[in-house]
């Protein structure tokens, strides 16, 4: 069933994240033309870290290739949990699920959680009780959001936001001069496309890239 694949894929990345955590200077790196990343026996990985102050964590990515996908994988997860029949140790997958998806570190799997907690919330009869249950996620997760965008927008994490924002207005500037009929999969359209945006003509890039956004491209 999908529930034995999402607790697969839990244990996994909980295995994951210890094990690049405790272990983290025995891993090696290893990169081709495509892809980089640092691994233990071709077992665990990790390709990215977050930092908060002098303490730099791994972004735990599980069997994905980076830690967002993890993040949005999780959230499937828990929206099944929250909103699906009860399972065995529902509760405990739950924690697990949340903690995990904090620690990919990123900022749309923190967003889903915060989205999904509250309408589990609303659903709930004790007003009084959820108010508490609110207010103690919300001292948690906001400091750890801020921390999270300001990482990514000015720290360690700043050319990664500013290729994905250039992602973001290349594809919607491709896609309202395309509107009607779109540019099709194809990398070679998509790239003459892009080449015409008046996007990339203002961007500092010399030549057409490939979009990291998957949502926006899929209106291209």
């Amino acid at each position: 069933s999908f529930d034995f694949v999402f607790v697969c894929i839990v244990i996994y990345s909980i295995l994951n994240y210890i094990a690049a955590s405790i272990l983290k200077d025995f891993f090696v790196p290893f990169s081709n033309e495509s892809y980089a990343c640092k691994n233990l026996f071709f077992i665990f990985f990790y390709s990215a870290e977050h930092t908060i102050g002098a303490l730099s964590l791994i972004r735990n990515q599980g069997f994905y290739w980076e830690p967002g996908v993890l993040s949005v994988v999780l959230n499937i997860f828990l929206f099944r949990l929250f909103f699906g029949d009860k399972i065995s140790f529902q509760k405990g997958y739950i924690f697990l699920t949340v903690f995990l998806i904090i620690t990919t570190f990123s900022t749309t799997g923190f967003l889903l959680v915060f989205i999904q907690f509250l309408y589990y919330l609303k659903q709930q009869n004790n007003k009084i009780k959820n108010f508490f249950i609110l207010l103690f996620f919300m001292v948690l997760a906001i400091p750890l959001l801020l921390s999270n965008v300001n990482e990514k927008v000015s720290g360690s994490g700043e050319a990664s936001f500013i290729l994905r924002n250039y992602d973001a207005l290349v594809a919607l500037d491709v896609t309202k001069n395309n509107f009607l009929t779109g540019v099709g999969f194809s990398k070679i359209k998509n790239q003459e496309a892009q080449e015409l945006s008046k996007v990339f003509m203002m961007s500092d890039f010399i030549e057409a890239r490939g979009n990291t956004n998957s949502v926006i491209t899929i209106f291209l």
